[in-house]
């Protein structure tokens, strides 16, 4: 007989029977469902539930889809046909059906977080769901669970690096086990001085999120033996060389691990250059006594370290190498991104034109040491920018001087200026006899046209901010990087400074530039290894990252861009050039949004195991299980969000390592700095 029809029959018993056609009514497919629900305990794990429930439906000849949904612990079916309404019990129905019906009745049921069954079915039929729990729990008291249970009670597993998936499993899978073992990343265990110094953390895999609550107090040895290092490629170059990417959000641990760089590399010998936007990295690090000399620089207006940055003291004009240098620091200074196209844009190159040629006509004057006893500064470059009276004394003194001492005919000198100056100066305005003509227009004035160097410098002037820290010899010399002596240099540019802070970070970034040019020309090699630490990457004016790593690793530098997520680099091709370029990444605590799927992105699909079954019924049950294959991404986002790694997770991956894998480290504060004293002290057990 058909079971929509007896439970129909059964069901309508228990109503008068004027209502049976409204009854009947209900369940047709053109009516809306209204959906009740009963829950069910019936004290077996939920996927012998599930199983059992799938034959019970399967028995009725309910139509079940792909069948049980292991994976999101559900299932759902529909009982379905098509009437005549004098067909069996149909034709005792009083009351207006029509000749044709078409009859459903759908259920959905759920597993919930407590064990329990739910089931929601869309229609009254009261019979059928009156004698479920009876027909459910007898079905598991007569058949053995391991029978019912086709797929184990393994739920919401997380697989570690290197299992693999060998059964059907239940909830949620977390699949890591694509990252790397501990055995694959032999050569980035223990500390070498010459190959293996900064530490990446220590290699764990916590599949149970609470076990890093309760874990105990930590073994420094045991840690030891598991910490890891940057070491160097088969071809013995310096991974740290290669660049490196730390995608930091706020209380993931970025200040740790940058002072923990830093104490490293200082303890080994390398020069630092460190960019600290907050203050607190030279707190942290002034109080461990690092070794070599230690300069900090501030734009802090009222902080005086007694440290001063003069960076026009340490830059030259007597070749176009030097020549160039300027034209980097001046394109920091006047970014011309900053103006519109069109008239507004070509102002902006001519503001740049005419600050190079300030810069270059205070270290021609400069080169004679009678005229400057003190190098000039980007104050006096300020007074040329502000009075053509200060810039015609300048160019009068420079002519002077050259015709007491002579001009190289192969260097530019007070005349290839004054010419550059032209559309600056008055027509009527005659320095020496014989020199170039101005040609400023009568309708303009000379602050005017100057009014966007003016602003620009306004912070270094005599009455500026930072007048006082940018005077006299030059304290802070990025060139110090070059030399045999050890150094750190902490650039203090705090982001509460502003544009003030900006502009003296791009300075600096550009001129860091030639001085990382300078150590290709060092021969045999340079003399001490360096570290460039930039913390929030993304404030520093016009900088091209993906470039810049690539010209530090032919510098022999290692260069460290901070971000707070992948979305604060600027341009999708800026992106995609920092990725394809930079050695090694390091996401601390989770990836998530965009951070998380540019990473999925750029690793490759991995091939996993499926599995799946069918089931036939009839007066006896038989089942098979199939396995197949399945390409998935690397990862999902949801397993990068929480990193099974312990109190302070981060996901390590190194380009062009052997092991082709990223993988998991824990960089617990107080767990890192034991497991490094150890591994100082060779106390690994």
């Amino acid at each position: 007989m058909d079971v929509l029809l007896q439970h129909l029959e059964a069901t309508a018993q228990r109503l008068p029977k004027a209502q049976h056609a409204r009854l009947v009514e209900r369940f047709e497919r053109s009516q809306p469902p209204r959906w009740r629900s009963i829950s069910l305990d019936l004290g077996a794990p939920p996927a012998v539930v599930l199983e059992a429930l799938g034959r019970v439906l399967l028995h009725d000849r309910f139509v079940i889809g792909k069948g049980v949904d292991y994976q999101r612990q559900c299932v759902e079916g529909a009982l379905e046909g098509d009437y005549r309404a004098t067909q069996g019990w149909l034709a005792t129905v009083d009351g207006p059906l029509t000749a044709r019906l078409e009859l459903t009745f759908e259920v959905r049921a759920t597993v919930q977080p407590d064990g329990t069954l739910r089931v929601a079915y869309g229609r009254p039929l009261r019979s059928w769901v009156a004698t479920l729990e009876a027909r459910l729990q007898g079905l598991l008291d007569r058949t053995p669970w391991g029978e019912l249970g086709l797929l184990p009670s393994r739920h919401n597993p997380v697989l570690g690096p290197g299992d693999d998936l060998r059964e059907p499993v239940t909830g949620n899978l977390r699949d890591y086990s694509g990252c790397a073992a501990l055995a694959e990343l032999g050569d980035l265990v223990g500390y070498d001085p010459t190959a293996r110094v900064l530490p990446l953390g220590i290699w764990t895999f916590e599949p149970d999120p609470d076990a890093a609550a309760r874990r105990a107090a930590p073994d420094p040895a045991a840690d030891a033996r598991r910490l890891l290092y940057l070491g160097t490629y088969r071809t013995g170059a310096q991974m740290e060389h290669n660049g490196t990417l730390i995608i930091a959000p706020q209380n993931s641990g970025k200040t740790e691990l940058i002072v923990r760089w830093a104490l490293a590399a200082n303890r080994a010998g390398y020069s630092l250059f460190i960019v600290d936007v907050k203050g607190n990295l030279y707190q942290r690090l002034a109080a461990e006594r690092l070794r070599g000399r230690l300069h900090y620089f501030s734009t802090d207006p009222a902080l005086d370290t007694g440290v001063r940055f003069n960076v026009l003291a340490d830059l030259r004009c007597t070749s176009p190498t030097d020549r160039r240098t300027i034209e980097q620091v001046v394109a920091a200074l006047l970014p011309l991104n900053q103006y519109a196209q069109g008239e507004n844009f070509i102002h902006g190159q001519l503001s740049q034109k005419w600050l190079v040629a300030f810069i270059n006509l205070l270290k021609l004057v400069e080169s004679y040491p009678s005229e400057a006893p003190e190098p000039f500064d980007l104050g006096d470059v300020y007074e040329l920018a502000s009075s053509e009276e200060a810039l015609s004394g300048v160019l009068r003194t420079l002519y002077a001087l050259e015709a007491e001492h002579g001009t190289d005919p192969t260097q530019p000198g007070a005349a290839y200026w004054h010419t550059e100056l032209a559309l600056l100066i008055a027509r009527d305005l005659e320095l020496v006899p014989g020199a170039p003509h101005g040609q400023r227009a009568p309708e303009h004035t000379y602050q005017g046209l100057t009014v966007s160097i003016q602003t620009a410098l306004r912070p270094f002037s005599r009455q500026g901010t930072l007048a006082h820290k940018v005077q006299g010899p030059n304290d802070f010399r990025l060139d110090a990087l070059n030399e045999a002596h050890q150094v750190t240099l902490i650039l203090g540019a705090r982001e509460q400074d502003l544009a003030d802070a900006e502009t003296v970070l791009g300075m600096t970034i550009a001129r860091l530039h030639h001085v990382l040019a300078e150590r290709r020309t060092l021969r045999p090699h340079p003399p001490r290894r360096v570290l460039l630490l930039l913390d929030e990457t993304r404030r520093i004016r016009g900088f091209d990252a993906g470039r810049y790593v690539t010209f530090a690793r032919d510098s022999q530098a290692g260069c460290v861009l901070v971000y707070q997520s992948i979305s604060q680099i600027k341009t999708e091709a800026e992106m995609v050039e920092i990725l394809e370029n930079v050695g090694t990444q390091i996401y601390l605590g989770g990836l998530v949004g965009a951070t998380a799927q540019r990473f999925i992105d750029i690793l490759p699909r991995r091939i996993r195991p499926t599995f799946s079954r069918t089931v036939a019924t009839g007066d006896s049950w038989s089942t098979s299980q199939q396995t197949g294959q399945e390409s998935v991404p690397y990862f999902t986002t949801s397993e990068l969000y929480r990193l099974p790694a312990g109190a302070w997770p981060a996901l390590v991956y190194i380009r062009d390592h052997p092991s082709g894998k990223p993988f998991l480290v824990d960089m617990d504060a107080r767990r890192l700095n034991a497991a490094l004293a150890a591994a100082r002290e060779g106390n690994v057990g």
